[in-house]
Order: C-alpha cells, then structure tokens, then sequence
C-alpha cells in the first residue's frame, strides 16, 4: 500500500477560488499497465500558495504521469508553467491569451517521469501568471508552486 505525507506552507491566498492550479495529479502512467493504479490527487489549498509532498511508489511503477489542472481564475491570463524533475526542466509553457482556442487545450498540460530506484525524485511545478490583459512577464504577477518527492522502492 502507497504511503504518502503531506506538508502545506507558506505565501497566503485569498481561497480556494482563486487558485492558479487546481489540482496536480501524480500517478502511474497509463502505458505500464499495472495493476494496482497509484495516483495521488493534489488540490489547491484553501490558504496557501506553496505545497510539499512526499509519496512513495512500488518498483513497478516507474513511469509517472504528471498532469496540471489550472484554475477558473486563469481564464484570458497569460503564464509560463514550467515542470521540473531534480533540477532539469521537462516542460515549459508561456501562454498568451487565445479566444479562438479551447479552454481545455490551453489549460491542460501533463508530463512523463522516470523514476530511480533506490532514490528520491525531486518534482517542482511551478505556475507564475499575470493579470488580465497585460502581456507575460510585464506588471503584478502571482505564483503557485507544488513541490513533490517521489521514492520508488525496490523490488
């Protein structure tokens, strides 16, 4: 059985509503087919804008797909959300608003790990956005960040 410890802290937030990301899941990816599934579901906390967590993972499962839900509040706000996996960036994603996309195809992201076994894999997701109507990178901007260590356990 998966064993997981969590840890909230820091930077306050106005509520849940206002949340950059919504939920970070992390779990087995699709293609292993293993049975059981582990997934680990991290929604947006009520107060805080920084989270921690620490999960472990059976050896077979060492393939994780990692996939990002943003919030309703970054509807038409531009953001660069990067992944990164023990200090190697695997995805980075800058968005300008687009009316003639899909909310689901801007919002949506996910991301494939490796995992090692023995050893502890440091994930951050990092979600940096601007207010509405200014370009990336220009006036007040808001930050969430999930950080979450994956132990993969030997046979």
């Amino acid at each position: 059985m998966p064993y997981i410890y969590g840890m909230t802290n820091t930077y306050m937030v106005s509520g849940i509503e206002d949340a950059l990301i919504s939920n970070l899941t992390v779990g087995t990816h699709p293609n292993l087919n293993v049975t059981p599934v582990i997934e680990y579901s991290f929604p947006a906390d009520t107060t805080k804008s920084f989270q921690n967590h620490v999960v472990f993972f059976e050896a077979q499962h060492n393939i994780l797909l990692i996939s990002l839900a943003l919030g309703p509040t970054m509807q038409g706000r531009p953001y660069t959300a990067s992944i990164t996996v023990n200090g190697h960036r695997l995805f980075f994603n800058t968005l300008q608003p687009n009316p003639n996309r899909r909310r689901e195809d801007q919002l949506a992201m996910a991301c494939d790990v490796r995992l090692t076994p023995g050893k502890v894999t440091h994930i951050e997701v990092l979600l940096i956005a601007g207010q509405k109507g200014q370009k990336a990178g220009m006036g007040e901007q808001e930050q969430e960040k999930f950080v979450v260590d994956a132990f993969l356990h030997y046979e």
